[in-house]
């Protein structure tokens, strides 16, 4: 059996988005609820790459039994969140693959009709198997950020992990410019972004707050809810009751620190951001020009340095690193006071299976 990222399935939308960007993501299976709350709150094209391990020790071009039930009951959670959003219209599914089969040509499964809020969604469903337990315990996040980015077919997109929620202006306020027939002022126009992306090189950085961990998960819910429908004098509150604090100030500072928030909260004109080791912002960018992210990384950490350390080098660095001077916000709830990733049901069992019977 030859080991490797294998596409399943593929679901795309039928809606047509009038914003000319895509927020791509890369999750695991139990993220699904956490796509769900993104969709439901970006209401352009969304781009979702999920990835189910399969550990299968035996050689062959089938998949067990196992597997294939396991690969089977993945494809049906995420027809339901698709479907979900597609507000119940007819599937129709041009091809047939069986998770048993060697065959990897994928599924390609097309709703018939359009909905007219919420995201419209693409989810691309990719499995590996693998004989190593251990391998099977690090998500390729970087090869799925790459897959989910290839699915997108807007000239702008931006990188925002599933468990990050955008505010509402990075729909709303983008799209308004268009609706108007183009044009209109400010750094985050349609015309100034797309401009500055693809003809000056430019990438928007999108600044990433987080609720504080000692908050609980009712009002660490409200107080998300409020910011992300808020302006930038609630943010400046918020932060000053210490409800909020910018992205990874606790557990990794120097990951968002030179986005400079002060700043960001108290300008109305973009500036530029100096690069930083180990900065790493989620940003808008020309699709186009997009650099991949390192496939080298398995796992969680520094996974997203590399691409900045390339966005800043790219073409003689040419790229400018601007900060929107809107209200573009993303945020995580810690909600229960401290935020646990979530693990796969399947990652679970592998790392049981490498960590023996002592948990060693």
């Amino acid at each position: 059996m030859e080991f490797g990222l294998y596409l399943h399935e593929v679901f795309v939308s039928a809606k047509r988005s009038e914003l000319p960007m895509t927020v791509f993501v890369g999750a695991t299976l139990e993220r699904l609820a956490a796509l769900e709350a993104q969709c439901r709150s970006y209401p352009g094209p969304l781009s979702a790459a999920i990835y189910v391990p399969l550990l299968q020790i035996q050689h062959g071009p089938q998949l067990t039994s196992e597997n294939s039930d396991v690969l089977a009951k993945a494809t049906a959670s995420i027809r339901k969140v698709f479907e979900s959003f597609e507000f119940g219209t007819t599937i129709s599914t041009s091809a047939t693959t069986s998770p048993s089969s060697s065959s990897t040509s994928p599924t390609h499964t097309t709703a018939t009709a359009p909905g007219t809020s919420s995201c419209a969604l693409t989810v691309l469903l990719l499995y590996e198997v693998v004989a190593d337990p251990p391998l099977a315990g690090l998500v390729p996040i970087n090869t799925l950020r790459n897959a989910a980015l290839l699915a997108a077919s807007t000239p702008l997109v931006a990188m925002i992990d599933v468990d990050l929620a955008p505010s509402e202006s990075l729909g709303a306020e983008v799209l308004r410019p268009l609706r108007l027939g183009g044009g209109g002022g400010g750094g985050g126009s349609v015309s100034e972004l797309l401009r500055t992306c693809s003809q000056q090189r430019a990438v928007w950085v999108l600044p990433a707050w987080e609720t504080h961990k000692r908050l609980g998960r009712e009002e660490g819910t409200r107080v998300a809810q409020m910011a992300l429908s808020g302006d930038k004098v609630t943010l400046r509150r918020f932060q000053a009751d210490e409800l909020i604090h910018y992205f990874a100030k606790l557990a990794y500072a120097r990951g968002h620190a030179a986005t400079n928030f002060s700043r960001w909260l108290d300008s109305d004109v973009p500036y530029t951001v100096p690069y930083e080791v180990n900065y790493e912002p989620w940003f808008i960018g020309s699709r186009a020009l997009m650099p991949p992210y390192d496939v080298r990384f398995r796992g969680y950490g520094w996974n997203k340095v590399r691409v900045w350390q390339g966005v800043s080098a790219s073409v003689g660095r040419l790229f400018h690193r601007r900060v929107s001077a809107l209200r573009h916000v993303s945020i995580r709830d810690m909600r229960r006071g401290t935020y646990v990733a979530a693990v796969d049901p399947q990652i679970r069992h592998c790392r049981g299976v490498s960590s023996g019977p002592d948990g060693v």
